[in-house]
C-alpha cells in the first residue's frame, strides 16, 4: 500500500499533491492528509480537484491557511490567521468545492472553503445527525 503525502509545505506543490492524493484515493490507497494518515477509500470516484486551479488561495501566502508545524500557536494568533484566510476564501469562486473536498476527505488541518478545523468538525457532526 502506497502512502501519498498531502502536505501544505508549499503553496505551489499543494494542488499537485491533492491531485496525486485523489488518484491514490480512487485506488483505495492510504493518503496522508495534513499531518495525519486518513483512509479515503470512500471518496466518490468523481471527486475532482480541477477547482483548485481557480482558488483565490493559489495567489495567497499558504501559511495563512495552516497552523505552524514548528511551534505552538496561541489562540489570538490562530484566530487572526484564520480570519485573514477566511477573508481570502470569502471572495473565492470555488469556495464551496473546496469546503466539500475538506469535508469529504475529513481534512484535519487548516482553513478550507472559509471554515476552520473546528467549524468543519461541527458541520460533519451536523450532517451525521441529519442522516
Amino acid at each position: 500500500m502506497q502512502k501519498v503525502p498531502l502536505s501544505p509545505d508549499s503553496a505551489e506543490s499543494y494542488p499537485r499533491s491533492l491531485q496525486a492524493a485523489t488518484v491514490a484515493a480512487r485506488r483505495g490507497e492510504v493518503v496522508t492528509v495534513g499531518r495525519s494518515i486518513t483512509a479515503v477509500s470512500d471518496l466518490a470516484a468523481d471527486l475532482s480537484v480541477e477547482w483548485q486551479q481557480h482558488g483565490s488561495c493559489k495567489q495567497a501566502d499558504g501559511t495563512l491557511f495552516f497552523p505552524p508545524s514548528n511551534r505552538f500557536e496561541h489562540k489570538p494568533d490562530r484566530e487572526a490567521r484564520e480570519a485573514r484566510a477566511k477573508r481570502i476564501c470569502g471572495g473565492c469562486p470555488v469556495r464551496e468545492d473546496c469546503l466539500e473536498w475538506a469535508l469529504t476527505t475529513r481534512e484535519p488541518h487548516g482553513v478550507w472553503g472559509g471554515r476552520s478545523e473546528s467549524e468543519r468538525k461541527q458541520m460533519i457532526l451536523a450532517r451525521r445527525k441529519a442522516s
